[in-house]
């Protein structure tokens, strides 16, 4: 009895239930990602282009095996993704023995509705690929408009936001969609759970948003979410940096780069590492979600993308110069380099973890990192 009054005085009496759920099976340590490890094992393997040559605004996966581009005259053209039979995934018959992009068929349909050019941000464009739509923002009445992959018809246009939406970002597995404006407000949209199981394309975005989110003072320059945080993060062009929560819209924190720089473009994992790319003086940070500076680097030109790879031990950016680079989430040291000689416009990460560039010339490269020969 003495031992057990004396832990009680010492430490506290312990709760007779810690958790209110049971937890779940143990997982086995990750394999690491296929950019593991320094060296030159990168390579193009891939490569085509759109006709007639044009910039390339916007690509995305559409579906497994399935890639959509849209150029700048906003054509859109639909792209084969085929992989080769020793990876995980493949296409049945369809599998090659090589990566390989192959053209399938090009569209005027969307040109027809939304205009005779595309601006230059790619931040206008976001795939929700279960639903079967694309989803478009900047339009003159600062709608939120969804098109059909298939024909390519206006599906739905939504209206909340008092001026021009400058930026557009989808939450992982699709159900949330979040947009900013110059109205200086973040509204988060949910997806109707009926449109990522339907047969054909349907309205995919609730009428009513899900919330408002407010506290800028100047126009909301980019995004960046994350479901299993429950986060929603952005930035204004006069440099705050604002946490929500994403299913309450509560407000959480504020916070400034140390330098006081003004965020270009943001990527957030949920492994809580938080990557702001800073255009005035070509800065990238990591930076935790407690506001610390884990690294910051100095990149050298301007950065047109910026992604964590699916295991979110990796950045991949894409360069207005033509730089394709791998670096380290934690220490931002570049692991991989490739040269594509021609501005990046956008990248892709498919399910292999291969890459899918897009530059200004409208050439669609593949590029992976190249694995040694087995010895025999």
């Amino acid at each position: 009895r003495k031992v057990v009054t004396d832990h009680v005085l010492l430490f506290g009496q312990t709760p007779s239930q810690l958790f209110r759920r049971k937890l779940g099976p143990r997982t086995a340590r990750p394999k690491p990602g296929p950019w593991e490890g320094g060296g030159a094992g990168i390579m193009a393997v891939a490569k085509t282009r759109v006709s007639p040559p044009r910039p390339i605004r916007f690509a995305s996966m559409a579906a497994p095996g399935r890639l959509v581009v849209v150029d700048q005259d906003a054509l859109v053209h639909y792209y084969r993704w085929t992989t080769p039979r020793d990876v995980s995934f493949t296409f049945g018959a369809s599998a090659s023995p090589a990566y390989a992009l192959e053209h399938d068929k090009t569209t005027d349909s969307l040109q027809r509705l939304y205009g005779s050019s595309v601006g230059a941000s790619d931040n206008h464009f976001a795939m929700l690929a279960r639903a079967g739509c694309l989803l478009s923002v900047g339009h003159w009445d600062n709608s939120v408009r969804c098109y059909g992959l298939d024909d390519f018809r206006c599906l739905q246009s939504v209206s909340c936001h008092k001026d021009a939406v400058t930026c557009v970002a989808v939450g992982l597995e699709e159900r949330v969609v979040v947009t900013g404006s110059r109205d200086t407000t973040v509204i988060v949209w949910g997806v109707e759970p009926s449109a990522l199981k339907a047969k054909t394309a349907m309205a995919p975005l609730r009428e009513n948003p899900s919330h408002i989110l407010c506290g800028h003072q100047d126009e909301v320059a980019c995004l960046a979410l994350s479901v299993p945080l429950d986060l929603v993060i952005s930035s204004s062009i006069g440099g705050d940096i604002l946490f929500h929560a994403l299913q309450s819209g509560e407000y959480v924190r504020q916070m400034q780069l140390p330098s006081g720089d003004v965020p270009t473009r943001m990527a957030l994992h949920a492994n809580g590492v938080l990557a702001v790319y800073c255009q005035r003086d070509l800065s990238l940070y990591a930076l935790t979600l407690n506001a610390k500076v884990l690294s910051k680097v100095e990149l050298g030109e301007r950065i047109s993308h910026l992604s964590f790879t699916h295991e979110g031990e990796h950045l991949v950016l894409g360069g207005e110069k033509g730089t394709l680079s791998v670096r380290d989430a934690y220490s931002l040291d570049q692991c991989h380099k490739f040269d594509a000689t021609v501005g990046i416009t956008s990248l892709v990460l498919t399910q292999e973890d291969c890459l899918i560039a897009t530059n200004r010339n409208g050439e669609v490269l593949s590029v992976h990192r190249e694995t040694p020969a087995k010895k025999k």
